[in-house]
């Protein structure tokens, strides 16, 4: 051993935390962390350790439930003809695999790491969110004439709206790991702490709200209200002897929140237009408008499951049959962008059929099960987060939505005291 176990057990956190600190920042970043991860795992841990992390793999049913639904996607690339497309899947999916069976061997699951890990997360986010609101001013900044001024806006656009502003990562995504690292934040404010603790806690939430609502991702948005009504309602719990008044001051807070959402921001108020409600009641296929492109693309989407529905199309094929169902519907958007199913549910069933569809369900029912069982506050909003973005965006297509989902459920599943409120 050229480390002494509790050294290389405290580095391998470090390194675990800086696969949570570059989510939210490079792709390539996490990448490397992961296989500077991996190697160290292969050379500071024993086999008799990797053996004992294998048998809990083994004793466990839940951890399972990842590399079945693995398997099920590489054998859909038997019956695919697009073999390349399916394999570079499963690729982005490997870490499915990796994460089962690494963690375990780790002393991540120790209360004390555990809250580490988590602060990382948040403090990723936090640099994240300062990073592309300093990005967004700096570039308000002009000088004309000598004289400073600040103009955001480039024509109907600004720099502190959706993209522009997420300079890192898509919007939804970056929504996603806000929403996320807000449900920690809030877990940790219900403790005995503290004013200076407890005022930098919500300093740090208003920081998360703002960026939420600038980033304009209207499913992050509304997601973002519910899950931190969820939060504000356990809290509220503490000091009510029964659950009716903090669910009616939560339902009230909802209820402002998402009524100033809906008349101070651009994209949720479009949303709901006169114009755009016409056009996704009417499913106008020449529609500009993007939530009914992706009505349309999903009614595309449930057609093909339907001629496919015990085995699906195959891992590799999902795209070529979703751009041929565009032509012949007239999507002709659909086709030339390559556009994805933009639900993560109707994408497995798309590719390996409806019982394939079925598991997928399965596991996150069953993970929220254990998760109300265990009384774990943390691992039950991040079921609802990674459930209720799943609507909207396939987030098991990219490398961030990946380790995001492989690595928690495997995080929460690891043996730890509870930490429910």
């Amino acid at each position: 051993m050229w480390l002494a176990i509790e050294k290389r057990d405290a580095l391998a956190s470090y390194i675990v935390g800086s696969v949570l600190l570059s989510l939210p920042f490079s792709r390539v970043a996490t990448s490397w962390a992961i296989i500077v991860l991996f190697v160290f795992w292969i050379i500071f841990y024993s086999v008799e350790e990797k053996n004992i992390g294998f048998k809990y793999v083994m004793g466990s049913k839940l951890l399972w439930l990842l590399p079945i639904l693995y398997l099920w996607l590489l054998l859909g690339i038997i019956y695919s003809s697009d073999i390349h497309a399916g394999f570079f899947d499963v690729q982005i999916k490997f870490y499915f695999i990796l994460f089962t069976f690494i963690l375990p061997c780790l002393s991540v699951s120790k209360t004390t790491v555990f809250s580490f890990l988590n602060r990382v997360f948040v403090f990723g986010v936090f640099l994240a969110c300062i990073g592309c609101l300093g990005y967004a001013f700096y570039r308000s900044i002009h000088l004309t004439h000598g004289h400073l001024q600040f103009v955001s806006n480039i024509g109907y656009d600004s720099y502190f709206y959706y993209q522009l502003l997420s300079i890192f990562i898509h919007p939804t995504y970056f929504s996603m790991f806000i929403t996320m690292a807000s449900a920690i934040v809030l877990f940790n404010l219900n403790k005995k702490q503290k004013v200076v603790n407890y005022a930098s806690k919500v300093l740090l939430l208003m920081l998360f709200s703002t960026t939420v609502f600038l980033l304009s991702s209207r499913s992050g948005l509304i997601i973002y209200i519910v899950v931190f009504s969820i939060g504000i309602a356990f809290g509220l719990k503490r000091y009510f002897k029964t659950a009716f008044l903090p669910a009616l001051i939560t339902l009230a807070l909802l209820s402002i929140a998402i009524i100033f959402a809906v008349k101070y921001n651009e994209r949720i108020s479009r949303t709901i237009s006169v114009d755009e409600v016409k056009d996704i009641v009417t499913l106008d296929k020449k529609s500009i408008h993007t939530s009914n492109n992706r009505i349309l693309i999903w009614f595309q989407t449930i057609n093909i499951i339907k001629e496919h529905a015990v085995i699906g199309v195959g891992t590799g094929d999902i795209q070529e049959c979703l751009n041929e169902s565009y032509v012949k519907a007239g999507i002709k958007d659909g086709a030339v962008s390559n556009m994805n199913t933009h639900n993560q549910y109707l994408d497995i069933f798309l590719k390996i059929g409806i019982p394939g569809g079925m598991f997928f369900i399965s596991i996150l029912i069953l993970l929220l099960i254990k998760a109300i069982k265990s009384y774990d506050l943390i691992f039950i909003q991040f079921i609802i987060i990674f459930a209720s973005y799943s609507l909207f965006e396939n987030l098991l297509s990219k490398q961030i939505g990946v380790v995001f989902f492989s690595f928690y459920i495997v995080f929460m599943l690891l043996p730890r005291e509870k930490s429910f409120l």
